[in-house]
């Protein structure tokens, strides 16, 4: 194996450039991450033609400029388009046009829908759905039933595709965060509380130069065979100190008890 160590400044001056890519052809833009956003195309088409010709010429320039690929979804919702880009990576476009949307959509296992996590995905195989046609046929009383209000009315509409969200520009940040894989285990409590305070740091650093505040903590530990372990926190009152964060995070490790 060759290990290339990150490094962070790079990757994001390069999604900055990217992202200044993807404005050259819409206002509409909203980042997701570094290396994926949503675009709104719909009042470009006249000017730089079809969807996909659109997306062909962003591709192009993307590696042009960068020497990188990327992968495009191309479909009338931001939830089949990115259905659609996940399914044509490394360095492909699909496009899904409206009516083969089902054709697309149902023959996926329930896993590819926003919001279905292990525990959801657990709880739809133990009632047979495993498909997103089977979430489609069942009723949404069922539905709301076993999985709650909420989360059974979102996985029945966008079973059916129905996603109405539009892409917003400069979407606030909805949460901020630091994380960091080692090359060991760490198994010693003071290093552990070491590095969580220095990744609390981290966040809280950035949290603070946004001009932010945070109400709810979470901590996410994984271990050595990937499995995940996540607790939270919403406190009476929002935060952004180093020392205030890092003893919410301390008391949420210590609760999980690990030995």
């Amino acid at each position: 194996a060759v290990f290339i160590p990150p490094d962070h400044e790079r990757y994001s001056e390069v999604s900055r450039r990217v992202m200044e890519i993807f404005f050259q052809f819409t206002p509409f833009v909203e980042p997701l991450s570094l290396d994926e956003a949503f675009l709104d195309v719909t009042g470009s088409r006249r000017l730089f033609g079809t969807g996909r010709e659109i997306a062909a010429t962003i591709r192009e320039r993307v590696f042009e400029q960068e020497k990188i690929t990327c992968s495009v979804g191309i479909a009338t919702t931001k939830f089949i388009a990115k259905l659609a880009s996940g399914r044509c990576k490394p360095d492909g476009m699909l496009e899904i046009a409206h009516d083969r949307v089902l054709t697309f959509l149902h023959p996926l296992p329930v896993s590819e829908i926003w919001g279905v996590g292990p525990k959801t995905n657990e709880e739809l195989q133990r009632l047979g759905l495993r498909t997103v046609a089977d979430i489609a046929h069942t009723p949404l009383e069922t539905l709301k039933r076993a999985l709650g209000e909420s989360a059974g009315v979102s996985l029945y509409e966008l079973a059916w595709a129905r996603d109405y969200r539009e892409v917003i520009p400069d979407a606030p940040e909805k949460s901020i965060s630091a994380a960091e894989t080692f090359s060991y285990d760490l198994e010693d409590k003071e290093e552990i509380f070491r590095e969580l305070l220095r990744l609390t740091e981290r966040a809280s650093h950035r949290l603070r130069k946004r001009e932010l505040l945070s109400k709810t903590i979470t901590l996410k530990v994984r271990f050595s065979d990937f499995s995940n372990l996540t607790r939270s926190r919403t406190l009476p009152l929002p935060i952004n100190g180093t020392h205030d964060i890092y003893e919410v995070a301390k008391d949420l490790y210590s609760a999980l008890r690990i030995e």
